[in-house]
């Protein structure tokens, strides 16, 4: 098995620059700060996830791929959190970090999530 390491993304350690030289008294501090809080979040829920790859020992051949970049035909960018590969099978993995309950209707194709606190919302699926 061959894996790449995650590391963190650049945004991410451009706002802890920003964060280290930002005075906390400036108005625009609560809002970087917020930002932060949020990618860096994301960020470790990634790192948790890819934990969890790494425990599973899988007895073919594979690889998996960790923050997978490419540009296609027209030029665009494109990320994938996770790309897991083997000689018969290809899984993009997109990890979000979503509080609450989420229930799938296939049907309306559409995810609805449930909070803690009883707030339902219904997220379409593409």
């Amino acid at each position: 098995m061959q894996t790449t390491q995650r590391k963190k993304p650049h945004k991410l350690l451009k706002l802890e620059a920003l964060l280290r030289r930002l005075q906390k008294t400036s108005p625009n501090y609560p809002y970087f700060q917020e930002l932060h809080r949020k990618l860096s979040a994301g960020f470790q829920g990634e790192l948790r996830v890819d934990r969890l790859w790494q425990e599973m020992n899988f007895t073919f051949p594979h690889q998996i791929f960790y923050d997978y970049c490419f540009i296609n035909n027209s030029g665009f960018t494109h990320q994938i959190d996770t790309l897991f590969v083997t000689p018969h099978f290809l899984c993009l993995i997109e990890i979000k970090n979503i509080l609450g309950k989420l229930d799938f209707d296939d049907v309306k194709r559409q995810c609805i999530r449930t909070t803690s606190d009883g707030k339902i919302e219904s997220l379409t699926i593409q």
